[in-house]
């Protein structure tokens, strides 16, 4: 076996990356989740930062389950060990259905969102938790296109 750098490609298994990829997320939307909060505000919130356009359905999808967590009030080792992938796969999944052939990485990414930010869309200030979907898309780059 040969030393890796920062650099290096690894193989992970896409229900390990799920569960990172869950922990993040659950910790980065704490600050969008409040006691007593209905799933479809906590949505709401969460995706506010899109202003009116039209976005995957596998966002708020996977903020379903996310949200799941914040009700059990749970720590991120507990969401660690009970998140299976599904739900991450799911997302991917959900994003790659919008690639069509041919299109670049810029026309994909331009594409996820349809009006953010090319489109013309409201675009309101970014939210720090929002860097869940970016990584999803920076995993869909360097492995699946």
């Amino acid at each position: 076996m040969e030393p890796i750098d920062s650099m290096s490609k690894v193989t992970i298994r896409a229900n390990t990356l799920g569960k990172y990829h869950m922990v993040i997320t659950f910790l980065e939307t704490k600050g969008n989740y409040q006691d007593g909060m209905t799933e479809a505000d906590f949505k709401k919130n969460c995706l506010a930062f899109l202003g009116c356009v039209k976005y995957p359905p596998c966002f708020p999808d996977y903020l379903s389950e996310v949200y799941k967590f914040h009700v059990s009030g749970v720590d991120a080792d507990t969401v660690y060990s009970k998140t299976d992938g599904r739900a991450f796969a799911n997302l991917i999944n959900g994003l790659l259905e919008r690639k069509k052939p041919g299109m670049t990485e810029i026309e994909f990414e331009n594409h996820l969102i349809e009006g953010y930010p090319a489109g013309g869309g409201n675009l309101l200030k970014k939210p720090w938790w929002v860097n869940w979907i970016r990584k999803a898309i920076d995993l869909i780059d360097d492995n699946w296109l």
